[in-house]
């Protein structure tokens, strides 16, 4: 998180300004940028650190300047130039469920995410020809039936992934600035309720792996099923937690945890936990 900007309440999702600058990617990738610079930049620096046109980035300054989500700054002291800096690290943006006017707007930034920016961010994904030995492509989307206690432990997962997203985001080089250099993979993360009578679909999971992968897997086909226990062990391995925090959680001792791994393993035919991301269980 930039040290130079401070949080903010959220933002009002009634100002038309705001709206159009969320729906417009060009600035929303000048506002990023401006971000990641932690400093005040003149135009002409934010299009070096964007290598977009001059013109581009004056169009998106003066649509930031009107959502309030840049200030500009006066020439004074060593600044020769007029700078921009962002009004705080995050754009937060809060509504009301219950208004029929903020929700038809939440609608429209969320077709403007479904429709465009997320099809923008995949369309640039390297075919699967072009992929290497080195690459990963995963793709999930599966409906399914959560209780209360399963959407708390959803949100507490997707909480621990969100968070280390963030900490990459932040991820400063040698020289203490954060890179305004083009990104090298999409993510997205959905999480939605669902209405109507929708019928449980198979899990569709496609992602990369080598001749070696699809062998292992095929043995792991033939191997004896886990038992309630070892699935219930094997889940909270894969949510990251560790033998301890397992133990505790499902009132075992951290010995027995450690046994039941062993057996996990073997059945499953991995090595480590991390390949539980892999594996069916």
């Amino acid at each position: 998180m930039p040290s130079s900007a401070k949080p903010s309440a959220p933002l009002d999702i009634r100002n038309p300004a705001l709206v159009e600058a969320i729906l417009d990617s060009d600035a929303m990738a000048i506002w990023e940028c401006l971000r990641r610079l932690d400093r005040a930049s003149s135009a002409r620096q934010i299009a070096e650190a964007s290598t977009r046109p001059i013109g581009e980035v004056d169009r998106a300054l003066e649509a930031l300047l009107a959502a309030k989500l840049v200030r500009r700054l006066r020439v004074r002291g060593r600044r020769s130039s007029i700078g921009y800096k962002v009004h705080a690290p995050t754009i937060v943006v809060g509504f009301d469920r219950r208004d029929a006017e903020q929700r038809a707007i939440v609608e429209r930034i969320s077709a403007h995410i479904d429709q465009h920016l997320e099809g923008q961010l995949f369309r640039d994904s390297l075919p699967l020809d072009q992929l290497t030995a080195a690459d990963w492509h995963f793709r999930l989307c599966n409906p399914i039936t959560l209780d209360r206690d399963d959407l708390v432990e959803l949100q507490r997962r997707v909480e621990l992934v969100e968070q280390f997203l963030s900490t990459l985001r932040e991820r400063r080089g040698a020289d203490g600035a954060l890179p305004t250099s083009r990104c090298n993979h999409a993510i997205s993360i959905r999480v939605a309720p669902l209405g109507g009578h929708v019928l449980p679909q198979p899990t569709i999971e496609v992602t990369t792996q080598t001749a070696r992968d699809v062998r292992r897997y095929a043995e792991r086909e033939v191997r004896a099923p886990l038992s309630a226990r070892e699935r219930s062990v094997a889940i909270e391995l894969r949510g990251g937690a560790s033998r301890a925090e397992v133990a505790k959680r499902l009132g075992l001792s951290v010995y027995t945890v450690g046994t039941l791994c062993k057996r996990i393993f073997r059945k499953l035919g991995i090595r480590r936990v991390t390949e539980l991301n892999h594996s069916t269980i």
